[in-house]
């Protein structure tokens, strides 16, 4: 057969899988493309599966006739032939195949372990476990070690397991490694928004998920779905600026009942304000917390006692009074005018640009909106009288 053009792949040994280990071979790839009959253009892994058969990392599971094989895509793939692939990617130099083996993926077992990919106490150097098919989970653990060892930093985008409905059913030392994955666009998951932990990894995936680290083919923007739960519907999940704080319409809904729960009174001990905050959907409701802030002025506009600050969970309480800067208490006629400011801050990121809601005992009716940046300030209707009919304002 005559090669023209000969596309040499960089790692010297070409993967080919096959139904037996014995298929795994060193090879070449011709100019003339090779496809595959059982992956059409129209099938989700194509351009995955002909990128990696292209580079000549793949091969089909039967010999091409008139350039047409087959490629198996649902055929499983095993753990020796993923940290073949891995390895011949990443730590080709690494890779000493002089010598007798017991199993043909010894020599690349053990240059997975050299350069960290993975470790002993996790897979056994066995016959047995080297010709096991491989879980998508533990596809997901040597995956982030070759995009570490290919140079890449990963991060993991919090809340990214809710756009997993299985989640829960990862092994809970392979959780990290699976959301840095989604995190990074190295996976995205199956159909139905399962990641199907247990699975065995197929033959259209490898193609997919090398394709992906190796960064052969642009990996897919990473949106949070929050699929499987409400908390998409009150909080931003969009990778933008205002990730994470509360959607518009419940930010605003959210901050009047903050204020709701806002009283100024008088005792004997002078003026106080007293606090409760509200209850928030249970969805987001363990992770959203209370800022109030409340300050008092003289009729002139003077400020001239200290300010009162709680930070307070759903649902709990508070009340302090007023001292003036002689720390004295503060009296009806020292008051002029009060203000009452809350946010609504999410624990896990304490942004600097949740919106302040403010209350002013001079404009009963109105509640100002400004977020803590002073980047946007606007009005809406808001009648506050209740926080102020204490102290007679």
């Amino acid at each position: 057969m005559k090669l023209k053009n000969f596309a040499i792949v960089l790692f010297v040994c070409i993967m080919m899988f096959s139904t037996s280990a014995s298929a795994l071979t060193i090879t070449v790839v011709p100019s003339d493309r090779t496809t595959f009959s059982d992956v059409p253009s129209s099938h989700w892994a194509y351009r995955y599966v002909m990128t990696m058969a292209d580079k000549g990392i793949l091969k089909g599971t039967s010999t091409p006739v008139n350039g047409v094989g087959t490629y198996s895509p649902n055929g499983k793939v095993t753990v020796g032939e993923f940290l073949t692939i891995a390895t011949r990617l990443v730590a080709s130099n690494n890779i000493k195949t002089s010598g007798n083996f017991p199993h043909w993926a010894i020599p690349y077992y053990h240059a997975a372990v050299s350069v960290g990919l993975i470790t002993s106490d996790q897979f056994d150097c066995t016959s047995y476990v080297l010709n096991t098919p491989i879980s998508r989970e533990d596809m997901a653990s040597i995956l982030v070690e070759v995009a570490r060892v290919n140079g890449e930093t990963l991060h993991i985008t919090p809340d990214i397991e809710y756009n997993m409905l299985d989640y829960n059913t990862i092994t809970d030392d392979k959780k990290d490694a699976v959301c840095a994955a989604y995190s990074n666009g190295l996976l995205t998951g199956k159909s139905g928004h399962l990641f199907a932990p247990k699975d065995n990894l197929t033959r259209a995936e490898v193609a997919t998920v090398f394709c992906r680290v190796m960064n052969y083919i642009e990996r897919e923007k990473v949106v949070l779905t929050y699929v499987g739960t409400e908390r998409g519907k009150y909080v931003v999940t969009e990778p933008v600026e205002t990730q994470n704080m509360l959607r518009p319409v419940y930010s605003v809904q959210f901050g009047k009942d903050a204020l709701n729960g806002v009283r100024y009174g008088v005792d004997e001990k002078g003026i106080y304000v007293e606090v409760t905050a509200p209850i928030l959907p249970n969805v987001i409701n363990d992770e959203y917390f209370f800022d109030y802030s409340f300050d008092v002025y003289r009729a002139n506009g003077d400020y001239f006692a200290e300010g009162i600050w709680f930070i307070l969970k759903p649902g709990e309480s508070a009340k302090a009074h007023f001292v003036s800067f002689e720390e004295t208490s503060v009296s009806l006629k020292m008051l002029g005018n009060g203000y009452a400011k809350a946010g609504v801050m999410i624990m896990s990121n304490k942004t600097n640009r949740y919106p302040i809601f403010t209350a002013n005992n001079l404009y009963p009716n109105r509640m100002v909106i400004q977020r803590s940046d002073n980047m946007s300030v606007e009005a809406v209707d808001y009648n506050s009288s209740h926080i102020w009919k204490g102290i007679g304002k």
